[in-house]
């Protein structure tokens, strides 16, 4: 089960059973891009990704508010969309929090711990995972450091 940042619009009471969460399905990845203004804090599901911090999208400033939340909650779809046939694809460092992954301080020990985000997810990817992309299209940087990945789906 996907999440495309979960809305927060309606969800804002008392009752969590209708939130999105790890039992709802035997996999559930939850991508992040207008986190705790439209979109969900989390983490939500078995693996939760935030996109650019999961908060202010690059290419999304506009000199109105409205605009630039809903670009950022929406520019969710663009990234599935293109991590299906994309050839650089959208990796992810596993990392506890955006304070860290913004201080350059998410190293993991070997490059298998990388996780591929969008649709060729690993179902056994388990965490909290941050990566950035381009302001435009193509939006995926491809693996860190213009290394090789461990597999290219």
């Amino acid at each position: 089960l996907l999440g495309l940042d979960p809305t927060i619009i309606f969800y804002m009471g008392q009752n969590k059973s209708h939130d999105l969460d790890p039992t709802d399905a035997l996999f559930v990845d939850v991508i992040h891009t207008g986190a705790g203004i439209l979109g969900q804090w989390g983490p939500n599901g078995h693996a939760d990704f935030y996109v650019n911090g999961g908060t202010s999208q690059p290419g999304c400033f506009s000199t109105s508010l409205i605009k630039t939340l809903s670009c950022d909650h929406t520019k969710v779809t663009p990234y599935f969309i293109e991590s299906i046939n994309s050839k650089k694809g959208f990796w992810a460092v596993p990392c506890t929090n955006r304070i860290s992954y913004n201080l350059g301080l998410c190293n993991p020990p070997s490059d298998k711990h990388y996780v591929l985000m969008g649709e060729h997810v690993s179902h056994k990817a388990r965490g909290v995972f941050y990566l950035s992309t381009n302001a435009d299209k193509p939006y995926a940087l491809g693996f860190p450091g213009g290394r090789r990945p461990p597999f290219i789906p």
